[in-house]
């Protein structure tokens, strides 16, 4: 892999979710109805295939963070370890995620693939991290560190695309039911702001409904799901409490 240069930290987070929403469609257990089973089973008990594969994945992403802090003489700042970090969190929840229990139709997965779109040119369009006033350093790392408490949370159900497995009501989703979509709006934003521009303008226009596409193709995925329709009857806030 070449060198990374000032821009790259963001440049390979961009590819993050396309590549992911790729390599999850190719997983040799990745099953567009539903298993055999009701309830999730524990990530040992995954596949050899699955688990080979995300082994592979999690290396993959996980080199992507080591990277990140060693392939360039730049500045460690606030932002690119809040990258780094995100990049560490993710492929520890491929490495513990659980087998899935159903994968969205086809419908949904297509519906999910705009808002990844759309953050993926958000992070490439970003200024130089380098450049970045302290403010918007702070609201990136603010977002950052929700989706990774969120991705925590998260424990072995951790997925991309529209998927079923264990439902998780602990942490930041006691507050809203999608909080690592919260967390990429913010940092969506952040990068915006970092280089305004008629596209970036574009970008956080299309980003809200985009996402809002998103969560409500999982949400008719796990609307099926009893333990679900109760968690959603506690928790009425999909994205911003006391608004949506």
């Amino acid at each position: 892999m070449v060198g990374l240069d000032r821009r790259t930290d963001l440049d390979q987070f961009s590819e993050l979710d396309v590549r992911l929403v790729v390599l999850d469609l190719l997983s040799p257990a990745a099953p567009i109805t539903t298993r055999a089973t009701t309830a999730a089973l524990p990530s040992s008990d995954r596949p050899t295939p699955e688990r080979v594969f995300d082994y592979l994945l999690a290396a993959s992403i996980g080199s992507w963070a080591v990277l990140g802090l060693t392939a360039t003489a730049a500045p460690l700042t606030a932002t690119r370890l809040a990258v780094v970090l995100l990049h560490l969190t993710v492929a520890s929840a491929i490495l513990r995620r659980a087998p899935l229990v159903r994968l969205g139709s086809p419908r949904a997965l297509l519906s999910s693939v705009p808002a990844l779109v759309v953050a993926g040119v958000a992070f490439r369009s970003a200024a130089p991290l380098q450049s970045w006033p302290l403010a918007i350093e702070v609201v990136f790392v603010l977002g950052a560190s929700l989706a990774i408490c969120t991705f925590i949370a998260m424990g072995d159900s951790f997925a991309v695309l529209p998927a079923r497995r264990k439902i998780v009501s602990s942490g930041p989703y006691r507050i809203v039911r999608h909080p690592a979509y919260a967390g990429e709006l913010i940092m969506i934003s952040a990068c915006v702001a970092s280089n305004p521009s008629p596209l970036a303008a574009l970008v956080l226009v299309a980003a809200v409904p985009l996402v809002a596409l998103r969560i409500r193709a999982e949400e008719d995925l796990l609307s099926s799901c009893e333990a679900y329709r109760a968690y959603r009857s506690e928790v009425r806030a999909r994205l911003v409490p006391c608004l949506w």
